[in-house]
């Protein structure tokens, strides 16, 4: 204030501290101004898992949602299932699996989508037991499924940057509403 007293005068001084405005502080908003949601009025992705669904209702578009569990716990089954659902209901998907290269991320869906009816059981030389999917399911999900499911190349760095830049692209370019990341320890943090 002194100096604008001094180069612009007691008036101009009086002007700014009668006339003087709140400066807001940036990225916070005042609780009252948020307009309430009808959250069944939302749009979002159901499970498919009637309980969780009852519970849940759905995950809306936007949101982010957390699964932990222990190994082995069948989280990357459920996020497999998930990407399955989503798809159903006409949500394009961006899938990331840091644990999986990319034939064995097919693999893992391709299960959820043949489903036990089109996948035919197996015992190797080891009395092992295995399964494979039928051609004529394999070809009808390939089909169904093209330019639906996005999965990022294995060839590429684990850097979350790069990753967050694919996943972006692919929000823009294939209106992708489901972006699943499997999982956080997997990634480069770059820090």
């Amino acid at each position: 204030l002194n100096e604008c007293l001094y180069y612009k005068g007691k008036d101009f001084v009086l002007n700014l501290i009668v006339n003087a405005k709140d400066t807001p502080v940036s990225g916070v908003v005042d609780y009252t101004k948020i307009k309430p949601i009808d959250i069944q009025k939302m749009e979002g992705i159901r499970t498919g898992i009637k309980e969780l669904d009852g519970k849940l209702m759905k995950l809306p578009l936007g949101s982010t949602t957390i699964v932990s569990g222990i190994c082995g716990s069948g989280k990357s089954s459920f996020l497999s299932q998930l990407a399955c659902q989503a798809m159903s209901q006409d949500y394009n998907v961006f899938m990331y699996s840091g644990e999986l290269d990319n034939a064995m991320t097919k693999n893992w869906l391709d299960y959820v989508h043949a489903g036990q009816r089109h996948v035919t059981q197996h015992t190797n030389e080891d009395n092992a037991v295995y399964y494979t999917i039928n051609n004529d399911a394999q070809s009808g999900i390939d089909e169904f499924y093209e330019g639906r499911l996005w999965i990022y190349d294995d060839a590429c760095d684990h850097k979350v940057s790069n990753i967050t830049s694919r996943i972006i692209e692919c929000i823009r370019k294939f209106s992708t509403k489901l972006i699943i990341i499997d999982n956080l320890t997997s990634l480069n943090l770059e820090s």
